[in-house]
């Protein structure tokens, strides 16, 4: 079936169905306006249209042109130009590798052989000719130029290498040196920084030291202070029971007065000044004493122990007073004289007891001025103690100071001598570098001479040759 016939065919049958679908969807549709769109009172027929169904063909023509093409297309000619002598080819034959479509005539191609095989021999014979007749003394000379390019050449080398090897001991060594420099700034930093941290443990050690000493040295001060405390109370005591049994004897106070009238005249008898001595010493050393034991007893109420040394040499001086008045009084009974009142028993024992108390008051007065002196150096003692504790901490501050300062001076010195040595290992790379730049350069530079010596060498020997030309042209 042609295609015309067979899109006919198609075409009929697809107009056929529409017209009958076509025809079904007017019946329904005029039914139903009927139905219910429609009057069904009226007796008037509305008029119909009758369309009459038909089918017919289809034609289409499709034409195109074109041009059928080979896949592959070559374009065959010859190297050389010439006259074709045969073709062995003709077209829409077809043809297998390697075999012979047309041949060009080779006789003016054999003639030209012929002509440069002369040519080639003339120039032989020419160059024969000339190289028997070379100058013996330029070949020596272009020789001598060549050893003599060859030999800078070896001296170059020499020089080079031996240049190179020094740029590459520098290299070595600055390298050396480099590590040497880390290890000993290393070195430098530990070192340093250890002294820092060996001054701040002896800076605390001292601070802490210093307040242990502080503590034990006023503890030693305190005990001593204590100790004077009780030493003068206990000479206060004496003082006061010495000055009350001189009242009694020598009657001074008004008090006392009536108690020595039985023996008071013969008190003294044989030398009457050494009573008035006695009781003017007595009311001396009363008065000292009371004023004193007054603030003594203000002192005590509320004791500061920063004012106890100033009590102390008044209770010093006090206990000198009485001391002096017990000798008085010890003189007055050597010069009294004895009766039926005043026994010589009484004499004897009035004379020991005051003779005790003197001895006994001068041995707590010097038990007194030994603690006092011994308060004195403990307090001495604990100031220079301290003092040098403080001057201690005050130095290892100063060098913690100085040793923070030279943990960052070595800082700084050890960046410097870093960067110097890196500095000098950058250098001798570079000139290792430019070493070996040079040493290539020189080279190519000699190798350049020896070519150009070659040259001239085999210049000299073909320069002649060169310049033949051919017999036969």
């Amino acid at each position: 079936m042609s295609l015309v016939n067979e899109v006919t065919k198609n075409t009929s049958g697809n107009w056929i169905k529409k017209i009958v679908i076509i025809s079904i969807i007017l019946w329904t549709s005029y039914f139903g306006y009927s139905y219910f769109l429609g009057d069904t009172n009226t007796a008037e027929v509305k008029e119909l249209k009758t369309y009459t169904v038909s089918s017919w063909n289809l034609k289409t023509s499709i034409e195109s042109d074109g041009k059928i093409t080979l896949k592959d297309e070559l374009n065959l000619d010859f190297i050389n130009p010439g006259i074709i002598q045969s073709i062995l080819k003709k077209e829409w034959d077809e043809v297998k590798k390697w075999e012979i479509i047309a041949s060009l005539d080779t006789t003016y191609l054999d003639l030209a052989i012929e002509k440069a095989q002369i040519a080639l021999k003339t120039a032989e014979a020419n160059y024969n000719f000339k190289k028997r007749w070379a100058t013996t003394d330029e070949l020596n000379i272009s020789e001598k130029q060549l050893e003599s390019s060859e030999a800078s050449y070896d001296s170059t080398l020499s020089q080079t290498d031996m240049d190179i090897k020094i740029a590459e001991d520098n290299y070595k060594i600055s390298q050396e040196n480099l590590e040497n420099t880390k290890k000993q700034t290393e070195i430098n930093t530990l070192s340093t920084t250890n002294n820092l941290d060996s001054l701040w443990l002896d800076l605390s050690t001292a601070t802490n030291n210093l307040n242990l000493i502080a503590s034990q040295e006023q503890e030693k001060y305190e005990n001593t202070q204590n100790k004077l405390l009780m030493e003068g109370g206990q000479l206060i005591t004496i003082i006061e029971k010495n000055l009350f049994d001189i009242d009694s004897l020598l009657g001074v106070s008004d008090a006392n007065k009536a108690v020595n009238d039985s023996y008071e005249i013969y008190l003294g008898a044989k030398n009457t000044a050494s009573k008035t001595i006695a009781e003017n010493s007595y009311r001396e050393a009363k008065n000292e004493f009371d004023t004193f034991y007054a603030d003594w007893k203000i002192f005590r109420q509320n004791t500061d122990l920063s004012q106890l040394g100033e009590y102390a040499l008044r209770l010093k001086n006090v206990s000198s007073l009485a001391n002096k008045t017990l000798n008085y009084t010890v003189e007055i009974l050597k010069n009294s004289i004895t009766s039926s009142s005043f026994s010589q028993s009484s004499l004897d024992s009035y004379q020991s007891n005051f003779e005790n108390a003197l001895s006994n008051l001068k041995n707590e007065t010097a038990l007194f001025a030994w603690t006092l002196q011994a308060t004195g150096e403990a307090k001495t003692s604990m100031d220079f103690k301290i003092r040098t504790a403080k001057d201690l901490i005050v130095t290892l501050e100063q060098k913690v100071k100085i040793g923070k300062t030279t943990v960052q001076k070595t800082s700084l010195e050890n960046e410097v001598a870093l960067s110097l040595a890196t500095q000098k290992l950058e250098q001798a790379k570079i000139a290792l570098e430019n070493a070996r730049v040079k040493k290539d350069t020189a080279l190519t530079k000699e190798e350049s001479q020896i070519a150009i010596s070659k040259s001239l060498l085999e210049s000299k020997k073909w320069a002649d040759l060169l310049e033949l030309e051919p017999l036969y042209m």
